[in-house]
């Protein structure tokens, strides 16, 4: 599977990916379309192997989506601007995973009236 497998922190199917010096909004306006997407947001690099399982049913099903990485906790400001642009750029539906506290989907649900599907990750004991 093209996203599983490794810690990148933007992958995609059927969406455009930021490369380096680039925003993700900037790279998604380039390959617009009319079609909703979807956006997977994880806490972690370490999130994206159980993650990737929800691009492959995304995959399946031909629903293009784009992954991305932003911590709630780190990234505050970042989280927010992803899940703004994202919303704006056609993202119909987000699914957010985080271990530990587990506070990303209900952050990115306070910042949108669109689906956020909220995946428990396993965290480790602190």
């Amino acid at each position: 599977m093209e996203c599983g497998g490794h810690a990148a922190a933007l992958c995609n199917r059927g969406r455009a990916v930021a490369k380096n010096g680039g925003g993700m909004a900037a790279a998604l306006r380039e390959t617009m379309t009319n079609k909703p997407w979807v956006l997977i947001i994880m806490g972690s690099d370490s999130d994206a192997e159980t993650m990737s399982q929800a691009a492959a049913a995304l995959d399946e099903a031909g629903v293009p989506y784009t992954m991305t990485v932003a911590s709630a906790h780190r990234s505050p400001e970042r989280t927010k601007q992803i899940i703004n642009d994202s919303e704006r750029d056609g993202c119909a539906v987000f699914i957010a995973g985080a271990g530990m506290a587990a506070h990303l989907p209900g952050v990115v649900a306070s910042l949108t009236t669109k689906p956020v599907i909220g995946v428990p990750l396993v965290g480790s004991a602190l």
